[in-house]
């Protein structure tokens, strides 16, 4: 079972440009041959941590077991800013929340559920490959490393750590979700706070505004999303406005989020690289691109973001606009986002947070 999703207030119909139509490449890491799905061809995976990635027929989808119709592994808040953690405690005393914990918990040691758990740490392997082939070691693993938005239970965060990058979940959910992967949990324990942190807060505007939250945003080296629901919203504007390095794969379950004017994942998919292509020009930063990951069992549609120097003085390839750079000349907004259009909101009020 899980929370009904909310109604959401139709937006207006978003026409892609036919150059954002051509954005389409291989993610960096893909430079390997296609392989035969198990038996195996993967290189390094069977017989070790990974586990042999399988083909998500059979009953899965991206990422989660198939549901009754009409249902996805997300949740959407009522009030639009993602719940905290404190609704998310709260929910988990409730029956529908005790219910939703156990399904996952009881499912997750199942021989299914740890095959999925192999399936996720292949594709956070994969991305994080991508990430490094497109940015380099050690511009991630510089300041303070790679924001990991909705990245419960830490199959993202285990593989950049994995690669010496400090990371930073952001996610209310993380822990009291029923995901936890014992093997990903294990492995985590073994990181304080100086390479991991884990801040279980929405990733939206009150977030940015926080004073506490500045030093982080403000040096993180890229910001990776899989899947974050109602994140997306934020973490699109965010990355465009600060011409952040971003690597986010849109939920391709959640059809709540999905346009009005084209209710499928294409078109979700273009509608969301429309918007940012308006948000790139508005704030004179490179725009999003669409490119696919080969060799992973789930969705192989990721959008990246790489900055470029277009406009921008202060080295950092920061496009000129709202750099938090000293001496840079673009709009320097320290503490939180320009003012968005029309709440730049998919569905209606203001950007929202992860739910999940």
């Amino acid at each position: 079972q899980v929370l009904a999703s909310r109604p959401r207030r139709r937006s207006r119909a978003h026409r892609l440009p036919e150059v954002l139509m051509q954005l389409q490449g291989m993610w960096p890491q893909n430079g390997y041959p296609q392989q035969p799905m198990c038996g195996c061809g993967y290189q390094h995976s069977c017989q070790s941590y990974y586990g042999c990635p399988q083909n998500s027929a059979g009953g899965f989808q991206n990422g989660f077991q198939q549901q009754q119709a009409g249902t996805c592994g997300c949740w959407s808040s009522p009030n639009g800013d993602g719940y905290s953690a404190q609704e998310w405690d709260m929910f988990n005393t409730t029956p529908e929340g005790q219910n939703t914990y156990r399904w996952w918990a009881d499912w997750i040691p199942t021989p299914e559920g740890q095959q999925w758990c192999a399936n996720k740490r292949w594709e956070a392997r994969r991305v994080v490959d991508g990430m490094i082939r497109q940015w380099g070691l050690q511009t991630l693993q510089a300041g303070e490393g790679v924001i990991d938005v909705g990245g419960d239970p830490g199959f993202v965060a285990a593989e950049l750590l994995r690669s010496g990058i400090r990371v930073t979940v952001i996610d209310p959910a993380f822990g009291v979700s029923g995901k936890a992967d014992p093997t990903t949990t294990q492995f985590l324990t073994n990181f304080d706070d100086r390479q991991l942190r884990l801040i279980r807060q929405p990733f939206n505007q009150d977030f940015v505004d926080d004073p506490k939250h500045v030093r982080m945003l403000r040096q993180a080296s890229a910001l990776v999303s899989l899947y974050p629901d109602e994140a997306t919203n934020f973490c699109l504007y965010f990355s465009a406005a600060f011409a952040m390095r971003t690597a986010l794969i849109p939920c391709n379950e959640c059809q709540q989020y999905f346009p009005p004017h084209d209710p499928t994942y294409e078109g979700f998919v273009n509608h969301l690289l429309a918007i940012d292509y308006d948000n790139s020009r508005r704030f004179g930063n490179a725009p999003l691109q669409r490119e696919r990951i080969c060799n992973t069992p789930y969705c192989q549609v990721i959008l990246q973001r790489t900055p470029g120097p277009a406009g921008g003085t202060c080295g950092h390839g920061c496009g000129g606009s709202a750099c938090f750079h000293s001496g840079c000349n673009g709009a320097g907004n320290m503490n939180g986002l320009p003012p968005s259009r029309d709440g730049n909101a998919y569905y209606g009020g203001r950007p929202c947070g992860k739910t999940m």
